[in-house]
């Protein structure tokens, strides 16, 4: 396929390219695997990008602090129109998670939950002397005296509650430190993920006539302030919760600015403590649920531990309890997930303080605000769409998306090709007659569609030793070329076009030059075939395998038409054909599909000689050059020995009265039944198999100039 065509189709791709198969792309995967490397991986903290694209799913991303992971479907990404901007809501996800990669000390913060659960403070309790009111205090104390009480099932919503309002402070003073730290496209990410989630988020009214529990109010108002630094109150009600709002504003700006984990948790405590009033009602349901459940006993025993009626009514009063906190911390979780859309959360230990900043607290202030005001800006008023383009979307990010776009347009391009590559492979051996010597036998097609292992690594280390022989090569070909280019001149000559002045001293005559015309252009195809059988197992293939490599390298850099194959045998009377490389491969990666040719089977030559030769012919280059490697004569059930030779010669003499050239590289110790098969005048003796690679690029780069 020419290079316009396929672009065309690439382009017609493009267009026809969905959200689903863009964002939940290897490619896409790759390009947040890259942010994420630059932002935590240069501090010894990176983590493997995990993506998903699923639009049932609600939660958008966390980490463990070893992968990240994301869904690139979530609400608030998809909330967005524009790919772009989608892509810049990604991107502060990503930023999201590595903030609690790089700040997030969640040691600390575990710790802070297993003691509340098991009725103690930590880091320590809050002293009276760090509240402003009188019922701030007794709240404190109503808060210790539950602490101290035990009671499970009270202790479970405490800490239930403790650990959103922890999350969200978390979450703020991450994102905080990752807009200064990382000012641009990811603070701009971050930015606009926030003002998204607070405009979707349920307004005041909405929760008051939806009748949401108090706590759940409270708590979706602090978040939308945590994150956005307003809430969603068009209305523009007043209310005891945005007054509660109000009251908690001065704590929860100082601790957002906390860089100390210790001092971060206990300001959950204090508001827990400004909470109290909301929590107390549920509370009190649990005192409910025990008290339905405790009956006395009409014979209670002398020993109240050996009274089996006062076992179960205890067991009873726990289950009781244990079922109300349930059912009360299940509907806390059901409407913070309604009323929000709050869509990270994390798992991880941090660097917390490694980072410093330069900035006054002024001038830190003064940046988060203009960032506010940059992406507030791209909103329109109501609905929040994106209505044009702003100086906040970079080229870089823009530029990098349409990268990426290529990419995977090109990859669902490549794929439809291969399969109709290896379709028309197929079919071309409905065309060939393998001779009756090969009756009955399976002539099977292998290529590989995609890359699945190691092999563009293996490849890279590989070519490390062989790349210089091929550029060495290359540059001894193109400086003929250039030579030939300009058009030499012959001079010494009897005939000839003009009289040379400087030779008229000669005695001989040869005194004309003639003026050659310029050529630069080589007609050569190549097509090379690997014996992969058994007996080539160790050095033997993996020289050839390198072989393989200089040439492929050398005739693509010179634009030589070049394939590649492999053949064995196996099981069942079959002939096994491996594509590594086609004259009109498109994907780009058949350099690395060379990287699995090894040993393996037997070898029944002629069918994949006459295969391969048959390509060869149907090309229109001057000179078709086929190269044999093998190790020795075919030896496959009933074709080996004298009738396997015959078989082979007869192809050898077919094929070359149809303009082919054979060479036969044998680098075994068979060679006399090698030399038989191919004939004197093609036969290569490997004896040093070191120089095998160089050797026959050489012997290429001669037939190249001819």
């Amino acid at each position: 396929m020419n290079t316009k065509n396929l672009h065309r189709l690439i382009a017609d791709e493009k267009i026809k390219l969905t959200d689903s198969e863009l964002f939940g792309s290897p490619a896409y995967r790759s390009y947040l695997q890259n942010i994420a490397d630059n932002l935590s991986g240069k501090y010894g903290r990176g983590a493997y990008v995990s993506l998903t694209y699923d639009l049932a799913r609600t939660d958008a991303a966390y980490t463990d602090n070893f992968k990240i992971y994301i869904n690139t479907a979530n609400k608030l990404t998809n909330a967005f129109t524009a790919r772009k901007h989608k892509n810049l809501v990604n991107i502060g996800i990503i930023g999201h998670e590595c903030g609690h990669i790089l700040f997030t000390d969640f040691g600390i913060s575990n710790r802070f939950c297993r003691y509340l659960e098991s009725g103690r403070f930590y880091p320590k309790k809050p002293t009276a002397k760090m509240l402003s009111s009188s019922a701030h205090k007794k709240y404190l104390n109503e808060y210790a005296d539950t602490l101290a009480e035990g009671n499970k099932a009270k202790l479970r919503i405490l800490a239930k509650l403790a650990m959103y309002i922890s999350n969200i402070i978390e979450d703020g003073y991450v994102e905080r430190m990752m807009k200064l730290r990382f000012p641009g496209t990811v603070a701009i990410g971050i930015q606009l993920k926030n003002l998204k989630q607070a405009e979707m988020a349920a307004s005041v009214n909405d929760m008051v006539e939806q009748e949401y529990d108090e706590i759940t109010i409270v708590t979706n108002l602090l978040l939308q302030y945590v994150i956005s630094g307003t809430i969603e109150n068009q209305e523009g009600v007043s209310n005891e919760y945005t007054d509660f709002l109000m009251e908690c504003i001065p704590l929860l700006d100082n601790t957002l600015n906390e860089d100390s984990a210790k001092e971060r948790m206990m300001a959950v405590h204090l508001l827990m403590v400004r909470y109290w009033k909301y929590i107390k009602p549920l509370l009190d349901k649990i005192e409910d649920a025990k008290n339905s459940t405790s009956t006395p006993s009409e014979n209670p025993s002398e020993n109240p531990t050996e009274n089996p009626s006062e076992s179960s009514s205890e067991t009873q009063s726990e289950t009781a309890e244990n079922n109300a906190a349930e059912e009360i911390v299940n509907k806390m979780e059901s409407e913070m997930n309604k009323a929000s859309e709050q869509p990270t959360h994390m798992n991880s230990a941090s660097l917390a303080g490694e980072l410093e900043s330069g900035e006054s607290e002024n001038e830190e202030q003064e940046r988060l605000e203009h960032l506010k005001t940059e992406v507030e800006n791209m909103l329109s008023e109501g609905s929040g769409t994106v209505t044009h383009d702003n100086d906040y979307v970079t080229e870089t990010a823009d530029h990098e998306l349409e990268n990426i776009l290529n990419s995977a347009a090109s990859a669902r391009v490549f794929s439809a090709v291969e399969d109709s590559l290896l379709d028309e492979l197929k079919s071309d051996l409905k065309d060939i007659n393998f001779g009756d010597i090969h009756k009955n036998v399976d002539v099977i097609i292998h290529r590989q569609k995609t890359l699945v292992g190691s092999e563009r690594e293996l490849y890279d280390k590989a070519m490390i030793e062989l790349k210089p022989i091929s550029m060495m090569l290359q540059k001894s070909i193109l400086n003929v070329l250039k030579q030939r280019q300009r058009g030499a001149t012959e001079r010494g000559l009897l005939m000839g076009s003009r009289l040379d002045h400087s030779s008229y001293y000669r005695s001989d005559g040869k005194i004309f030059t003639k003026r050659n015309r310029p050529n630069d252009e080589i007609s050569l195809a190549v097509g090379v075939l690997v014996d992969m059988s058994g007996s080539m197992s160790g050095e033997r293939i993996r020289i050839a395998q390198a072989m393989t490599l200089v040439v492929y390298d050398f005739c693509r850099a010179l634009n030589i038409p070049v394939t590649i194959y492999g053949h064995d045998t196996s099981y069942g009377n079959s002939v096994d054909l491996y594509s590594f490389a086609e004259f009109d491969s498109a994907d780009g990666n058949d350099k690395y599909r060379l990287m699995n040719i090894k040993d393996g089977g037997s070898n029944r030559d002629g069918c994949a000689v006459r295969y391969v030769a048959e390509k060869l012919c149907k090309r229109n280059e001057q000179t078709k050059l086929f190269i044999v490697v093998s190790d020795g004569q075919p030896a496959d059930d009933g074709y080996y020995g004298t009738a396997a030779e015959l078989d082979l010669q007869g192809i050898r003499r077919e094929y070359v009265n149809r303009g082919i050239t054979f060479l036969a590289a044998a680098i075994g110790d068979d060679k006399p039944a090698i030399k038989r098969c191919y004939g004197e005048g093609a036969f290569l003796d490997i004896t040093d198999l070191k120089a095998f690679p160089t050797t026959i690029a050489k012997i290429i780069a001669r037939y190249a100039l001819e």
